[in-house]
C-alpha cells in the first residue's frame, strides 16, 4: 500500500515538473519573461573617463558624463559605443549623433525583450581647466635662506642670473620654453589627467640649471632640484579636491605644483621684512622640501638662497595666444 502511494506521489510531481518546464519553455520562447531595458556602458565623442550610471529602485535611470568643453563645437555628439541588456534595443543607434538641449541633457529609450521602456536622461559635465593649452614660460624665481627675521632669505630670478648662465647650455634658454597640457580624463571626484609636453622652443635647446663659478666650474649641479617639469612628455593629474597639479617623468619622478592666478605672494613678512613674489599673469609654485644647512657661501648670499636653501621655486607662465 505504501508502495502505491509512493508510485502516485512520484507520478504527480512528475507531472507538475513537467507542466512547469514547458510553461517556462514557452515564455524564453515567446520572450515576454525578459523586462530588462538597462544601459550598461557607453561612450560618446569627446568623453572624459567612464559614465556614471545611476538605477534606483523608484525607476530613476541617469547617465552622466564628462565631456571635453574645449573640444566641441556643437550640441550634438556621436554616440561611439553602446551596451545594452540582453535582448534590449535603443532607439539611438552607434555612429548616429545625439543632440543636447541647453541643459546639457538629452534621453535615450530603451526598450526590453518583452517590450516594456525605460527614457534613460543622459546628462553632460562640461569639463574646463585654466591649465589646458599652450604656455610659454617667461620666467623663473626661487625664494630660499635661513633665517627670515634676520633679512637673510631672499627672492632670486634665476633665469636672468649670472651664476646661472656662465655654462652652456644657458640657463636662459629656457624662457622660450612652450608647456602644452592636453586632457585625458576626468575621474569621479573631479580629478582631471592628461599629458604634458615641454618643448625647448624657438631656440630649441633646453637650459641646465647649474651654479657656476667666475671661472664657469660647476659648483652646484640644481637640475634635480629645478627640473621639476622634464624635457619632453610627462603626464600630470590635477586633484579635484586641493586643485594640486602633480607632474609625473616616464622614469616614475613627480614633482607638486599649485597653479597660481594674478597675485601677489608673501613668502615672509615681520616688522623688517617682507619677501614677496609677483606673479603677472600665472605661475606653478613648487615647493622644496629639503634640510637646512650652513652654507660656505654666507647667509645673505644668492647661493644661500637658490642652492644651499631654496624653498619655493615658480614657474611664471603666459597663455599662448
Amino acid at each position: 500500500m505504501k508502495n502505491i502511494k509512493l508510485v502516485s506521489c512520484l507520478g504527480i510531481l512528475l507531472i507538475l515538473v513537467t507542466a512547469c518546464q514547458k510553461n517556462l519553455s514557452n515564455d524564453l520562447a515567446s520572450d515576454t519573461w525578459n523586462h530588462e531595458r538597462g544601459i550598461m556602458s557607453i561612450r560618446l565623442e569627446h568623453q572624459l573617463g567612464d559614465p556614471v550610471i545611476v538605477r534606483d529602485e523608484y525607476g530613476s535611470s541617469e547617465i552622466k558624463i564628462y565631456v571635453n568643453l574645449q573640444a566641441m563645437t556643437s550640441n550634438e555628439l556621436e554616440l561611439q559605443q553602446l551596451s545594452l541588456s540582453y535582448g534590449a534595443t535603443s532607439d539611438a543607434q552607434v555612429g548616429q549623433k545625439i543632440s543636447f538641449d541647453n541643459d546639457n541633457s538629452a534621453t535615450i529609450r530603451i526598450t526590453s525583450q518583452s517590450g516594456q521602456t525605460r527614457d534613460w536622461l543622459v546628462q553632460l559635465l562640461p569639463f574646463d581647466d585654466p591649465i589646458l593649452g599652450t604656455w610659454n614660460i617667461r620666467k623663473l624665481e626661487v625664494y630660499g635662506g635661513t633665517n627670515p627675521s634676520s633679512g637673510s632669505t631672499n627672492v632670486v630670478n634665476i633665469g636672468t642670473l649670472n651664476l646661472m648662465n656662465r655654462t652652456a647650455p644657458h640657463l636662459s634658454t629656457e624662457l622660450d620654453n612652450i608647456l602644452t597640457f592636453t586632457l585625458e580624463g576626468v575621474e569621479a571626484d573631479g580629478s582631471a589627467y592628461g599629458t604634458l609636453v615641454h618643448d625647448p622652443g624657438p631656440d630649441e635647446t633646453f637650459g641646465k640649471f647649474y651654479i657656476t663659478s667666475g671661472g664657469g666650474a660647476i659648483l652646484y649641479d640644481m637640475n634635480p632640484v629645478y627640473r621639476t617639469i622634464p624635457e619632453g612628455t610627462s603626464t600630470w593629474r590635477k586633484n579635484g579636491v586641493n586643485g594640486l597639479i602633480t607632474i609625473t617623468s616616464s622614469e616614475g619622478v613627480s614633482h607638486t605644483s599649485r597653479f597660481l592666478g594674478a597675485q601677489t605672494v608673501t613668502l615672509f613678512q615681520n616688522d623688517t621684512h617682507h619677501r614677496f613674489v609677483v606673479v603677472d599673469n600665472h605661475a606653478l609654485q613648487f615647493s622644496i622640501v629639503q634640510p637646512k644647512v650652513t652654507s660656505p657661501y654666507g647667509s645673505f648670499n644668492t647661493i644661500n638662497y637658490m642652492g644651499d636653501n631654496p624653498e619655493e621655486y615658480f614657474i611664471h607662465i603666459e597663455k599662448a595666444n
